[in-house]
């Protein structure tokens, strides 16, 4: 239960970071920032970033209008994390 704490209140903390600086770098509503997640686990553990998407849509950013978003999973073969980050960032 603390630990679900702890990411819950880590996911606040990081979308807000995050969307001031996403603000800094998009033009009001002309341009869509894109952003990339990377992770280690699989997309059914993708459950816990609900509370990250929530606050980016709080803030304004919405997939699909001003924010699209490449996910990739490397399904515990943490050797795939390279080549899925240069994926995304491709």
């Amino acid at each position: 239960m603390i630990r679900r704490r702890v990411l819950l209140a880590f996911a606040g903390v990081i979308a807000g970071s995050l969307s001031t600086r996403l603000a800094r770098a998009a033009d009001s509503a002309q341009r869509v920032v894109r952003l990339g997640i990377v992770s280690p686990d699989s997309h059914s553990t993708a459950g816990r970033l609900i509370v990250f998407f929530e606050r980016l849509r709080e803030r304004g950013w919405v997939e699909g209008q001003n924010l699209m978003i490449e996910r990739r999973w490397a399904e515990g073969h943490f050797d795939q994390l390279p080549g899925l980050m240069a994926e995304v960032i491709g």
